[in-house]
């Protein structure tokens, strides 16, 4: 059964927890309203720790929009007490592309057991444009059955939005297609979404999340890996210190280079997720290109 939330007298009061999302929310609702932003750039949802000011913004907000419980595991308990009319769950949206799990280490290597390594599929949804645009769907949908005054805007600005991301989908292919085929090895397992709809090459990740350290026979594997030339580039990540990359690629030819899933660096508002994607994909390209 669908929760229909009460109409409003003026714009609903939205909390977006991280910027990519947020700035999908914030296209949405552009000449309506601003939703809150409760994560900056600069920290990983994976390990937040909420302040007293997010408890006050989320209480009194109408709609709480987040990914889910594997991302930002500091809501699980908040988000379970939280009226189903007043939270939108982005990774239970029906439909969304979802990826299949995988382990630390080479991804084609034997995935036996080690402690520490399992995983349960990658929560980084906005990776992929299909779901950025179901998102904003869904948004749109939610917002126009708290505000009814302001659905047609609300539907407005999300076709704008999918025309745009669209357009943004044929650029990162066209700008991706030299590098598809040059291996590469990530930080932690978050780009499995964007790696399929553009056909890169990851070949491995040094962990599965920033909770989770890969164990030693799966670095000794990337390790070697590295220095027998498998790979052109490691990535690291703003938001997770990345001294074990340096460790890694330490007297290699591998280049390195830093991927944010988050937009650390961009500005947040309606185009900071047009900025990330545009930046994800100049950071792999240059970092994978010939020199």
């Amino acid at each position: 059964m669908v929760a229909v939330a009460p109409a409003l007298a003026a714009p609903p009061d939205v909390a977006v927890t991280i910027k990519p999302v947020h700035s999908l929310v914030a296209a949405v609702m552009h000449g309506a309203g601003e939703p809150y932003l409760l994560l900056p750039g600069s920290v990983s949802p994976h390990d937040y720790a909420l302040r007293p000011s997010d408890l006050r913004h989320i209480r009194n907000a109408d709609l709480l929009i987040w990914v889910g419980p594997e991302l930002e595991t500091f809501l699980r308990k908040l988000a379970a007490d939280t009226p189903v009319a007043k939270i939108l769950t982005l990774q239970t949206l029906p439909g969304l592309r979802q990826s299949e799990p995988r382990r630390a280490g080479l991804f084609a290597a034997p995935q036996g057991s080690e402690g520490g390594d399992n995983h349960h599929g990658d929560p980084h949804i906005w990776l992929d444009i299909d779901n950025a645009k179901m998102i904003v769907q869904a948004v749109a949908d939610r917002l126009g059955s708290f505000d009814p005054t302001e659905a047609s805007r609300y539907r407005h600005n999300a076709e704008q939005v999918s025309a745009r991301l669209d357009s943004l989908d044929a650029e990162l292919v066209t700008r991706l297609q030299p590098v598809r085929h040059t291996p590469y090895v990530v930080l932690h397992d978050a780009y499995q979404l964007f790696e399929n709809r553009y056909g890169l090459s990851a070949v491995g990740a040094i962990a599965v999340s920033p909770q989770q350290r890969a164990g030693a026979k799966r670095l000794n594997q990337i390790r070697n890996a590295l220095q027998s030339g498998t790979a052109a580039c490691v990535f690291s990540e703003p938001q997770i210190p990345a001294k074990i990359v340096a460790t890694l690629s330490a007297d290699t030819a591998v280049r390195t280079g830093v991927l944010d899933p988050l937009g650390t660096q961009v500005a947040a508002g309606p185009n900071a997720y047009f900025a990330l994607m545009k930046n994800l994909a100049g950071a792999i390209v240059d970092c994978l290109q010939d020199n």
